[in-house]
């Protein structure tokens, strides 16, 4: 179950990686845990966003088996939150299909704040 936000990050605020690349030692780490269980074919994994071989991305994997850690540890490299994989899924709606609820929370509680 998820427990509430990781000390040091705020509701919808995350650190901006557009130049991010997996030369980053932390994030090729990160990426890594993945294992060959998962199917991103012949891709190379650059950032959590990288649709693999399904179109999916590291981040509706790791939501797909509830990982709320290892979610936490990607999402200073987040760009873009809401990246539409297979079956136009993002990670948060593949989170509820799969039934991965913490994790599903953690990603709400990520989302930008919407200000208008």
């Amino acid at each position: 179950m998820w427990d509430g936000p990781p000390s040091g990050q705020r509701n919808g605020l995350y650190r901006a990686c557009s130049s991010m690349n997996i030369m980053d030692p932390v994030l090729s780490e990160l990426l890594s845990r993945l294992g060959v269980d998962t199917d991103f074919g012949d891709t190379v994994l650059t950032c959590p966003e990288t649709q693999g071989a399904y179109e999916d991305t590291p981040l509706h994997v790791v939501a797909y088996y509830n990982d709320v850690a290892l979610l936490s540890a990607l999402m200073p490299f987040v760009t873009t939150i809401d990246v539409h994989g297979d079956l136009d899924l993002t990670p948060l709606a593949s989170a509820v299909a799969h039934g991965s609820f913490a994790a599903a929370a953690y990603l709400l509680w990520c989302r930008p704040t919407r200000t208008e």
